[in-house]
């Protein structure tokens, strides 16, 4: 048998880049995969072209790393050449070891293999730390769940507002307790879905039991430092900021610094390069809010936005913010490149406009040049949107949830061809199909009433709340 296996030494360089802050060594990180060490090949034509079909693949790889590292999925084609990319994320969460292999299918004695790794590049200091790759029987997923009150040992409620994981650790947030000084900002170990611990917890002993409603969680290299950003509710009745920063750095929690922009409550956040991207409630004049956190001590407000309506979700990439509201324009984009004078770009408006809680937009997610639109129920909660041309937004495919109100998404994740969906009762698994419809894998019902998801790895972690204001955290994994 005729087989090449070619090896390059590629490694994933971040912190040192973050480390030294030259933004042009972040590309190296992606692309220091080099071809050297090729084993001697036969001249046959079959064997060159093998060679360099393998070689193109790894290329066509680094190339959908740098544009979205969530792009970088196994493939496989069969015509006259058998060729397959496989990937496996590395316990970093912001490295894949990409192998392709290309083989003659008529002579399979003639094949040879690339490996390199591609380093995700993108926000660095707060990477997407999901699994783009989903593995096992997901038409079956299992479900552990947990109350915040039994996980702590106490009668108390708390109404969980948003989770994120991030790194090995879930962050809770809750916007509703029993007492005012119960706590607010909880870290849990899930490494035994069965069995999660809450490792530490904080309250900031405020004079209202209302709270923080979401967050991020992001790195700062160089101070060897852990942040959780929060937006929080701003009311008369809470006496809480808008926005606060605490360090979660080792598993401990401290504040260090809070702000209040104006008016309206703290709705959705989002972290990218140094700046917290915060949206508000309509009652602030400008909804979208920009603060930059290079310094955590000290944020200071750079510019604003006036969106007319709750801003819900908010996803920041490159020089765009793309943001979910409840009006009839479900989502807008806007060129944040500057961010004292951000700019509308465009936006979509479905052809179902809203009603009283229906048809908003509540959720996104953003892959590639897609994004997916979670919407409230209504009609098709789930919309994929091509924003390749900021300017010309168009739906590319949409799917109904189903017909009364607890279809609602409130939680989204898309990995690689499949759609993670928390809608208010149930999470739900859809299968993309090639012509970007969609169909049902999996429907399982929730404990409550869904307020979050998010991901690490192949694991998704649901928060949700009961009748009652309990706060559940579901941990799903594969069947």
């Amino acid at each position: 048998m005729l087989e090449v296996f070619v090896t390059d030494h590629g490694f994933s360089i971040i912190e040192i880049v973050i480390a030294m802050a030259i933004g042009v060594m972040m590309i190296t990180a992606v692309e220091i995969a080099a071809f050297g060490n090729q084993t001697s090949l036969t001249s046959s034509v079959q064997s060159a072209e093998v060679v360099s079909g393998a070689r193109t693949l790894i290329e066509e790889v680094q190339s959908l790393a740098r544009k979205d590292f969530n792009l970088v999925n196994p493939t496989s084609t069969i015509s006259d050449y058998t060729k397959s990319v496989s990937v496996t994320l590395q316990p970093d969460f912001v490295t894949k070891l990409v192998t392709t292999r290309v083989t003659m299918t008529e002579n399979p004695a003639i094949a040879t293999s690339y490996m390199t790794l591609v380093t995700n590049i993108e926000n660095v200091n707060s990477p997407d730390t999901c699994d783009s790759t989903p593995s096992g029987d997901w038409s079956n997923p299992r479900i552990a769940s947990s109350t915040i009150s039994s996980l702590l040992g106490t009668t108390s409620l708390f109404s969980i507002s948003d989770v994120d994981a991030y790194k090995g650790k879930v962050y809770v947030t809750s916007d509703r307790r029993s007492y005012k000084t119960d706590p607010v900002l909880f870290i849990i170990d899930a490494s035994i879905p069965s069995h999660p611990v809450i490792d530490t917890n904080f309250s900031n002993k405020a004079s209202a039991t209302l709270g923080p409603t979401a967050l991020r969680v992001a790195d700062d290299f160089l101070a060897h430092k852990r942040y959780a950003y929060l937006a929080s509710k701003n009311s008369s009745l809470t006496h809480t900021p808008q926005f606060q920063i605490m360090d979660v750095t080792d598993g401990t929690i401290s504040m260090v610094s809070t702000t209040t922009t104006g008016g309206g409550d703290g709705n959705a956040i989002s972290y990218h390069d140094g700046y917290v991207y915060l949206g508000l409630t309509s009652e602030a004049a400008q909804e979208l809010q920009i603060i930059d956190v290079h310094s955590p001590a000290s944020p200071v407000w750079k510019g604003g936005y006036s969106l007319g309506h709750d801003a819900n979700s908010i996803i920041v990439r490159d020089r765009h913010a793309y943001i979910a509201s409840p009006g009839s324009e479900n989502m807008a984009v806007l060129d944040v490149i500057d961010p004292m004078h951000p700019s509308y770009l465009g936006g979509y408006t479905s052809p179902y406009p809203p009603g009283v809680g229906s048809n908003y937009g509540e959720r996104l997610y953003l892959v590639g040049d897609s994004i997916y639109l979670g919407r409230s129920f209504g009609t098709n909660e789930l919309y994929v949107l091509d924003v390749s041309d900021p300017t010309s937004i168009s739906a590319q495919s949409s799917f109904d949830i189903g017909t009364n109100n607890q279809t609602s998404i409130y939680g989204l994740r898309i990995r690689d061809d499949f759609a993670f969906i928390a809608s208010k009762t149930k999470f739900i698994v859809l299968h993309r199909n090639a012509d970007n419809s969609f169909t049902a894998i999996a429907s399982t019902t929730l404990p409550s009433s869904a307020t979050s998801m998010d991901c690490e790895g192949n694991t998704l972690y649901v928060g949700s709340n009961d009748v009652s204001g309990n706060g559940w955290i579901s941990i799903i994994s594969p069947g």
